[in-house]
């Protein structure tokens, strides 16, 4: 005789009453678990079919499968909270310094996450005080050369917008696939960030080719102050640093967020999977 076991809202089996016996000996089955085999009218306990030393206990009702809700009803969970208030912040995150160039450890200009996609800059005011020329040199200078655009940037961008865009409308509408989305994009974008990271910022080539151009002055190998002026530009490139700011590592924590729990949806998919073989 095949029975069939009613398990966590699932229909699961078909079992032989030997096998059964042997999960109800192991404790991996109650007296109070719901069987059906064929030949039944519904389904009835456990301890109903089988001889069971306990005293007989009134038979639990047969749960009833929960109906759908629609997309305005379903509840808003924590993780699409989560994904939400991440994918925002990492928007919002975009117009604060993310790169910091240093000169002698004193900061001349900075780039925010918009800057870095086409190569804009601000400069501080010790560097447009120490500029040559007239005031407000140091600033045209920067807003009519470009610092290196950097599409890698200009893609993770718009994955957030996605992400956000996608957020939103998983929390109030319940689609299955935004909420793929959602998910998926702050990944791509912590991808395309940490990509741009290795191969270096276009800041930092952008100056350290600009430095390493002899100056207009030396004019042949025998003039001295080709060499003095040579000197000075190494020396000058030699103190000149690029780092990321906070603001880039908050940034990065912000996809961060939302990509590990893609990651621990993803192996709870698999456990769950992997036990239903097993239980096969």
């Amino acid at each position: 005789m095949e029975l069939y076991l009613h398990k966590n809202g699932e229909q699961v089996g078909p079992y032989t009453e030997e096998q059964i016996s042997s999960s109800l000996t192991d404790g991996e089955l109650s007296r109070d678990d719901i069987v059906w085999h064929e030949g039944l009218s519904e389904w009835q306990p456990l301890h109903t079919i089988f001889s069971l030393p306990e005293p007989v206990i009134p038979p639990a009702q047969m749960p009833q499968a929960p109906a759908k809700a629609s997309g305005a009803e379903q509840p808003k969970s924590l993780f699409k909270k989560i994904r939400i208030g991440t994918s925002l912040a990492a928007l919002i995150i975009f117009v604060f310094p993310w790169m910091d160039v240093q000169c002698a450890d004193k900061t001349m200009m900075t780039q925010t996450g918009f800057q870095v996609i086409y190569g804009g800059a601000s400069v501080t005011e010790e560097m447009e005080s120490n500029w040559p020329g007239a005031p407000g040199a140091a600033k045209e200078s920067t807003s009519e050369n470009s610092m290196g655009v950097a599409p890698l940037i200009a893609i993770a961008f718009l994955s957030v917008i996605g992400a956000v865009a996608f957020s939103f409308i998983t929390f109030f509408h319940g689609s299955d696939k935004a909420e793929w989305y959602s998910s998926i994009l702050p990944a791509v974008a912590l991808a395309l960030l940490l990509c741009q990271m290795m191969i270096g910022f276009p800041v930092k080539t952008k100056i350290i080719k600009e430095m390493s151009q002899k100056p207009p002055q030396a004019a042949s190998a025998d003039d001295p102050f080709a060499a003095l002026g040579e000197s000075m530009a190494m020396g000058m490139m030699a103190n000149i640093r690029v780092k990321p700011t906070p603001a880039f590592y908050l940034e990065l924590l912000a996809l961060g967020i939302p990509t590990l729990l893609l990651l621990s949806r993803y192996i709870d998919i698999r456990r769950k999977k992997s036990e239903v073989e097993t239980g096969r």
